[in-house]
């Protein structure tokens, strides 16, 4: 069994603070938001139009609204086949609200970290021809604006995937068929720059770290 174990030491040494108890994992994007979109590592942002920083869960965060166009390239920070993403998000809407709201989502669709319309979040991930893939739901009925949750998803198409929110967790397996999952070239937060002013994420996110594990051969 998977096991991620988080030892919190304080807001100010966050980046130094967690513990990944799992062989063959390396961060690859860690954010603070703390006035720069700027990793520790120096991956910058491809696409960065009308960031807002405001107070975040540790120091500030960025608001994920309507105008918001945020996305970074997922070479050398995001595979297909196994990761780990971990961040916090705060919404400006209350669970019950009968909308679709993307977190996350790469430019081809494959992979998406979402709020449904029946009030859970989700994350998807699809094989390339959309035949198969792997659909996780935790229920946010219970969600409401100001309040902060810590959102985690520990993928693998070739083993267990998870998907964990606070104190709750959904697990499951990708079906791939005769296919594969490929990434796009980019991945968005709070969604896609093409999507519809409806969907947008409408909350702040902050402590946004990513992590690449080694591939099985």
């Amino acid at each position: 069994m998977k096991k991620i174990s988080f030892v919190v030491l304080g807001a100010i040494i966050f980046f130094c603070s967690i513990a990944i108890a799992e062989e063959g994992m390396t961060k690859s994007l860690a954010i603070e938001f703390e006035d720069t979109l700027t990793d520790t590592s120096g991956h910058s942002p491809v696409l960065a139009k009308n960031i807002k920083f405001v107070e975040g869960k540790s120091g500030k965060g960025v608001m994920l609204d309507a105008e918001t166009v945020l996305a970074y390239e997922t070479k050398g920070i995001l595979t297909s086949k196994v990761g780990v993403i971990d961040f916090w998000f705060k919404p400006n809407w209350d669970g019950m609200e009968k909308k679709t709201r993307f977190l996350m989502v790469d430019d081809e669709n494959h992979f998406q970290i979402m709020k449904t319309e029946y009030g859970s979040i989700c994350f998807r991930i699809f094989t390339d021809d959309w035949k198969n893939g792997l659909l996780l739901n935790i229920p946010v009925n219970n969600w409401k604006p100001g309040q902060w949750h810590h959102i985690i998803v520990d993928w693998d198409v070739e083993g267990e995937t998870v998907l964990q929110i606070d104190q709750q967790v959904a697990k499951g397996w990708v079906k791939l068929g005769g296919s594969t999952v490929t990434l796009g070239k980019t991945i968005f937060f709070g969604p896609s720059r093409n999507a519809s002013a409806d969907s947008v994420a409408n909350g702040t996110i902050d402590q946004l770290l990513m992590f690449v594990k080694k591939e099985k051969k």
